[in-house]
């Protein structure tokens, strides 16, 4: 079963980031993504009340097209909708497109209220 959990395991983190960004986690918080007991993936999301931003979604190489990324990133935006105003991507993809997301200023941005899902994710 799939979970997204926060953690400020920094080891965690850090051994996730290293593999997936080839750097050491940024912050003291992340988002995991696990598949039972076993972490797949990282987040790196700054959240406040006004405006949130997905600054990093990363999935374990050995773990990559098989949809896990897609679901995780679903996952965060969902979360974010419930606490911000404001949603942005910290980088331009067409991947945002789907949900409802503009590029704005080398950014992807969409208001919470206008996020919508299509029905399957993307494998």
């Amino acid at each position: 079963m799939l979970k997204v959990q926060p953690t400020h395991d920094k080891e965690l983190l850090n051994r996730l980031s290293e593999e997936i960004f080839g750097r050491a986690f940024p912050k003291g918080v992340g988002y995991v993504l696990y598949e039972g007991s076993t972490p797949l993936g990282v987040a790196d999301v700054v959240a406040h009340p006004e405006k949130s931003e997905i600054v990093s979604v990363g999935i374990l190489p050995t773990e990559r097209g098989k949809g896990y990324g897609d679901f995780f990133t679903r996952v965060i935006m969902d979360r974010l909708s419930g606490v911000c105003r404001v949603i942005t991507a910290g980088y331009t993809s067409a991947y945002y497109l789907k949900f409802g997301f503009c590029e704005k200023a080398g950014k992807m941005e969409i208001r919470s209220s206008e996020l919508v899902f299509p029905r399957a994710c993307q494998k």
